[in-house]
C-alpha cells in the first residue's frame, strides 16, 4: 500500500524515506521560469525578496506517477492501492488535482483532504504510512489519515506581517501595527481555516503560548504528544520551543519541519510554529 503527499507536507526527503511516504512537488514561478520545489534552498528563496514568485500544487500527471501502476502494500495478499494526502483543500487546488488523479488510475486510490499543511500535513501522513507498514489495506489506511486529520492542530507565529501586506494577504495599516508595538502575530491552521489568534507580546511570549496550548490539549490523562516544530531552518526557536514542551508533556513523535516555499515566499523567514497530535501512551489517539 502506497501513501503519497505533496511538498506542503513539512517532510524532508530523507524523513519521507523512512515512512515510506512518496512526495510530489509544487511548483513555483519565478518570472517566466518554472521550479519544482526543494530546488531552491530556503534561504535562497527568502533572499528574493524583491522577485515575484507564486506557487501552484502538482498537476493530476505528477500524482499519477508517484502513485505507480504497481502499488501494493508489503504484507500478504494481492491487495494493491494508495492514499493520497493532501494539503487542505480550502487552501490549494491540489485536492481537486489529486482526485483527478485517482480516477485515472489504474489501481484503487483514495483522496484525503489533511485539512491542513506543513508539521499537521506531514502528521496525517504519517499516520497513514504506520497503518500501512502494519499491513493495513486501502480502507483502513484512509481510515487512518482521516482520524488524524481530524486530530491535529498547528499554530504558528510570524515576527513581521509585511510580506504578507504586499502579497495583500493583510492590510498595510495591520503589518505596520504589528512593526511599531514588536507584537508577534499568531494564527491557528486546523479543520482547513486559518484564524488569528491574540497577538503575543514578544517572540518569547509566542513559544511559551505554543507550550501551554500542546499542553493543555492532554487533558493530563497521561496523554504523549507527537510534534513537528516548524521554522525556516532550525534555530533558537527550535531549542526554545523543545525546551518548554518537554517541561510540560511528554513527546512521543518528535520531528523538524518547514513551512515550506509556498508560505515562507508569502511569509517571510520569522515564520515558525508547531504541529501536534495527542495520543495516549498505549498509541490511541486523543482529540
Amino acid at each position: 500500500m502506497t501513501v503519497v503527499t505533496d511538498t506542503t507536507a513539512a517532510l524532508p526527503p530523507e524523513v519521507a524515506r523512512r515512512w515510506g511516504i512518496r512526495l510530489v512537488p509544487l511548483t513555483l514561478m519565478m518570472g517566466d521560469r518554472a521550479y519544482r520545489d526543494g530546488e531552491i534552498p530556503a534561504a535562497e528563496l527568502l533572499a528574493r525578496t524583491g522577485q515575484r514568485i507564486t506557487t501552484s500544487g502538482p498537476p493530476p500527471g505528477d500524482f499519477l506517477k508517484a502513485i505507480g501502476s504497481d502499488a501494493h502494500d508489503s504484507g500478504p495478499g494481492p491487495a494493491r492501492g494508495a492514499v493520497i494526502v493532501t494539503v487542505a483543500k480550502a487552501l490549494s487546488s491540489t485536492f481537486s488535482a489529486a482526485q483527478v488523479a485517482a480516477g485515472l488510475s489504474d489501481i484503487p486510490v483514495e483522496v484525503v483532504d489533511s485539512t491542513n499543511a506543513a508539521g499537521g500535513q506531514a502528521l496525517v501522513a504519517i499516520a497513514a504510512a504506520q497503518v500501512a507498514a502494519a499491513g493495513g489495506d486501502l480502507a483502513q489506511v484512509a481510515a487512518a489519515a482521516r482520524t488524524a486529520a481530524g486530530e491535529v492542530r498547528l499554530v504558528g507565529c510570524v515576527e513581521s506581517l509585511d510580506r504578507l501586506a504586499r502579497s495583500g494577504r493583510v492590510p498595510g495599516l495591520a503589518a505596520a501595527a504589528v512593526r511599531r508595538v514588536g507584537l508577534s502575530f499568531m494564527f491557528e491552521l486546523r479543520g482547513g481555516r486559518i484564524r488569528p489568534l491574540r497577538p503575543a507580546g514578544s517572540r518569547s511570549a509566542a513559544i511559551e503560548r505554543m507550550a501551554r496550548l500542546c499542553a493543555a490539549e492532554g487533558g493530563g490523562d497521561g496523554s504523549v504528544a507527537d510534534i513537528v516544530v516548524l521554522e525556516a531552518e532550525p534555530g533558537e526557536f527550535t531549542s526554545a520551543l523543545r525546551d518548554r514542551l518537554r517541561r510540560q508533556v511528554p513527546i512521543g513523535l518528535d520531528l523538524n519541519g518547514s513551512f515550506g516555499s509556498a508560505i515562507l515566499v508569502h511569509a517571510g523567514p520569522g515564520v515558525a510554529g508547531l504541529a501536534w497530535r495527542r495520543r495516549d501512551p498505549s498509541g490511541v489517539f486523543a482529540r
